[in-house]
């Protein structure tokens, strides 16, 4: 960041990349929440600030390569990395022991689209016994599908145009798509009975 800024202006800086609000920017930033909307608008005009939040957005943006790679996870993207199995069953995994020993997040977390969780209680039927939790986990990845769809139009798998096909008098279809496709076609008629 600029080192022309003050603390304060880089603390602004900071975090307006966080919530794009100029007011609450301030707030955090240390201004009063009097003067906070006002401070916000004249920052957000000053050349050196306004350099200081486009470089922040240029950090923030992905890059292709970046948005390739995403979509390239996302496509090859599995439930099971997600889990741990076993022959009881499976359990959601979204914390994992890393190359030190240390507990860190799944990397394979970005896969999930949507998580919801409900835990019914059912209460004991008799006295010597407890009441018994259920946790029901739905995980809903984003779309494989649509991954590969994406990047595939990235690789120009497929082709919008259409064949422009003519025919001309006296000319058959085959010998019409012989031209097209620059092979011979071969097709056998059926046989009649």
């Amino acid at each position: 960041m600029d080192k022309q800024l003050t603390l304060r202006q880089r603390l602004f800086v900071t975090e307006y990349l966080r919530c794009f609000n100029g007011t609450k920017a301030a707030i955090r930033a240390g201004y009063s929440k009097r003067s906070a909307a006002s401070i916000a608008e004249q920052n957000l005009r000053k050349l050196e600030i306004s350099q200081a939040v486009e470089a922040g957005l240029a950090e923030l943006a992905m890059s292709s390569s970046e948005v390739l790679a995403r979509l390239a996870d996302i496509a090859r993207g599995d439930v099971a990395d997600l889990m741990e199995i076993t022959p009881e069953g499976f359990t959601f995994k979204p914390l994992v022991m890393n190359d030190r020993g240390r507990m860190i997040v799944n990397p394979h977390t970005r896969l999930i689209k949507r998580i919801k969780q409900k835990a019914t209680t059912y209460p004991a039927k008799t006295t010597d016994t407890e009441d018994r939790i259920v946790i029901e986990t739905e995980i809903e990845l984003y779309s494989a599908l649509d991954a590969l769809t994406s990047l595939a139009k990235h690789h120009k798998l497929f082709s919008d145009s259409a064949i422009d096909v003519r025919v001309e008098v006296g000319e058959t279809l085959l010998s019409a798509l012989d031209k097209i496709y620059g092979t011979a076609l071969h097709v056998e008629a059926p046989e009649r009975p």
